[in-house]
């Protein structure tokens, strides 16, 4: 198990699961009908069924932007200079 804290104080575990391999059923390729269809308002529909769009992307593209916007605020050579370029590099993290 990995336990991970982020700048903003977030914390985020991710662990690893085995499961028993099982076969998935077989389908008859001539009375199924599949098609994907990529949009903006739902990431894909599979057979009628719609996949949400994944928004911790646009989170994610956000974050380096804050951290470096807080980093060119800080005056050189400073304490919180030196914490906030370490916060923006490395996020916390540690596997207990």
């Amino acid at each position: 198990m990995t336990v991970i804290k982020d700048a903003s104080g977030r914390y985020f575990a991710s662990f690893v699961v085995e499961t028993e391999d099982k076969p998935l059923p077989e389908l008859d390729l001539d009375e199924t009908g599949t098609g994907i269809d990529l949009g903006l308002s739902s990431y894909a529909v599979l057979r009628g069924r719609k996949i949400a769009s994944a928004k911790f992307f646009r989170r994610q593209e956000k974050k380096p932007r804050c951290a470096q916007r807080k980093l060119s605020r800080c005056v050189k050579g400073s304490n919180n200079r030196r914490k906030a370029k370490r916060a923006e590099l490395h996020p916390v993290s540690w596997s207990p």
